[in-house]
C-alpha cells in the first residue's frame, strides 16, 4: 500500500531554491518530478531507501533529516566546497561540522544550508552492516 515518503521543506528564496537544487544534483540524488503552480515550486530528490522514524522520549542530537551515504568523507568535501562559493569562510566554519564518531556506530557531519535547513550525513562504521551475507 505504501509508496514513498516525502519531506517538504521550505527555502527562503528563488536564489536559495536554486542553488540547493543544484548542490543535491551534484551529491547524487536522483531527480523527481518537480512542481511549478505558478505561486511557487518544488524541486524532488529521489533516494533509493528512505525510512520514518518515531521516537519516544529523549530525542537524539541529530537533525530532523538525515542522509545515509557512502564515502562521508568525500560528500563532506563536496558540501564545504558547495558551502564556501556560498558564504564567507567564518560562516562555513560555523554552519558546517568536522565528521565525527557517533554512539550508534556511525560518523557524522551537520550542515546548515538555510536558515531552518539542517542536514545531518551520517555512515555507518561497518559498511557492511544490514546487508545479507552472501552464501
Amino acid at each position: 500500500m505504501i509508496k514513498g515518503l516525502t519531506v517538504v521543506k521550505p527555502v527562503a528564496s528563488a536564489a536559495g531554491w536554486e542553488r540547493l537544487s543544484s548542490l543535491f544534483a551534484e551529491l547524487g540524488f536522483e531527480p523527481g518530478k518537480g512542481w511549478d503552480d505558478g505561486g511557487g515550486k518544488g524541486a524532488s530528490f529521489v533516494a533509493p531507501v528512505g525510512n520514518a522514524e518515531f521516537v519516544t522520549g529523549r530525542l537524539p542530537a541529530v537533525p530532523e533529516l538525515l542522509v545515509e551515504c557512502t564515502q562521508l568523507d568525500i560528500v563532506h568535501g563536496i558540501v564545504k566546497r558547495w558551502l564556501s562559493a556560498e558564504a564567507r569562510t567564518e560562516e562555513v566554519d560555523a554552519r558546517l561540522s568536522s565528521v565525527e564518531a557517533t554512539h550508534w556506530k556511525s560518523r557524522m557531519f551537520t550542515v546548515a544550508l538555510s536558515d531552518g535547513l539542517v542536514f545531518g550525513f551520517w555512515e555507518r562504521e561497518d559498511v557492511l552492516a544490514g546487508l545479507p551475507v552472501a552464501v
